[in-house]
């Protein structure tokens, strides 16, 4: 009987152990390839970067979005959309 209940929870911790492995690496994949996905396109800004988002929501939320302040977006068409010393972080692609 004990040994019939150690191979009961061996079996169940070791699915259990294979989901969540899988489910982690799931997630390990799709975050390399988030950081690969980074482009470096000169003279593009954050703005234009938000602009391009901002333009998405009202598909994605299902209803019109209000005009981004043009503020926000003077302040930032004076960043880069690419920080050059950050662009793809090897800590976001390493293998």
């Amino acid at each position: 009987e004990g040994k019939d209940i150690y191979l009961d929870v061996s079996k169940k911790w070791l699915t259990e152990y294979i989901k969540a492995n899988a489910e982690v690496e799931k997630d390990v994949q799709f975050m390399k390839d988030f950081f690969r996905s980074e482009k470096n396109v000169p003279g593009r800004t954050k703005a234009d970067v938000l602009k391009e988002m901002w333009a998405l929501f009202p598909e994605v939320m299902g209803k019109p979005v209000p005009p981004i302040d043009e503020g926000l977006l003077e302040s930032m068409s004076k960043l880069p959309a690419t920080d050059p010393e950050h662009f793809q972080h090897p800590w976001g692609t390493a293998e």
